[in-house]
């Protein structure tokens, strides 16, 4: 006896994680759509129907026992000039330990965020940062005892910078020159040296310095780059007592490049979808390890 009908079974969670597999090469290794159409059989319209099946959800971020996580590194990048990814970043494990996303950098963002992942457990001994002081003022309010280490190369880029790249005066070139040192200070003996031939330097124009103008641009340049290492000075060294406490922020800046070379690639998601898309490359990141 025949029924006349024919019944197929369709899992949707399975066609669903079959399908995941291009929306990760998409993310972790910046395939086109073309390219993944030319590896997976399909057409562009169906790679195009799997990307923005997952780019509309976020992804299950992982749990993580913040307690065991004593020092870190903070930073923050923009993307598309009008949102800002911020992580926490373990030197040691090079793993992301929390991630916030927001319009901006700011204090009463960060002030949140801290305060939330104060509640959960994370409590740092040391965060090396560059010198945001809305993040300062935030991460002092919640972690007071926490030492804060200045990131030697942001100082380094941002005195030189004002310094300009061929400085006019004996007193801007001396002082590049002191701040060109500055990522070499591996030990007590070598940070004392730097800070006398400082000392020096500042005797040594003592009367220069004087006659600078504010309200020239160059002068005023001049003033932020000596005081920017005056005002830092008291934060710069802590790693030379804890080696687990990292000098720079540049693991984390490595990071942030790979992840900007890859958002090159897909470049003009819209605003949820790039949101959505930062977090699944924070997540896929740490899977692949």
């Amino acid at each position: 006896m025949q029924c006349g009908q024919t019944f197929t079974w369709r899992n949707i969670a399975v066609k669903r994680h079959c399908e995941k597999i291009w929306f990760e090469r998409w993310v972790k290794e910046g395939y086109s759509q073309r390219q993944l159409a030319a590896q997976s059989h399909w057409s562009q319209d169906k790679i195009k129907r799997i990307k923005s099946y997952w780019l509309s959800q976020k992804p299950t971020l992982p749990d993580l026992v913040f307690s065991v996580y004593d020092c870190l590194v903070f930073d923050g990048t923009y993307f598309a000039h009008q949102s800002c990814l911020m992580l926490f970043w373990d030197p040691h494990t090079h793993q992301v330990v929390s991630s916030c996303f927001a319009p901006k950098e700011n204090y009463f963002t960060c002030l949140a965020w801290f305060k939330d992942l104060k509640a959960r457990g994370l409590c740092p001994q040391a965060i090396t940062l560059d010198g945001q002081t809305q993040i300062i003022k935030a991460i002092r309010e919640v972690w007071p005892d926490c030492l804060l280490q200045r990131c030697l190369y942001h100082i380094q880029r941002q005195g030189q910078m004002w310094l300009r790249q061929y400085p006019k005066t004996n007193l801007a070139r001396e002082l590049k020159q002191i701040l060109h040192l500055l990522p070499m200070l591996k030990t007590h003996t070598l940070k004392r040296v730097w800070w006398e031939k400082y000392c020096q330097w500042q005797s040594r124009f003592k009367s220069d310095l004087k006659l600078l103008d504010y309200q020239n641009k160059v002068d005023s340049d001049i003033i932020r780059a000596y005081r920017l290492i005056e005002y830092a000075y008291q934060n710069m060294f802590h790693y030379l007592d804890n080696p687990r406490i990292p000098a720079t922020s540049n693991g984390l800046e490595s990071y942030f490049s790979q992840l900007k070379d890859l958002y090159r690639r897909h470049r003009g998601l819209r605003k949820t979808h790039l949101e959505n898309y930062l977090w699944w490359y924070v997540v896929l990141k740490e899977r692949r390890k």
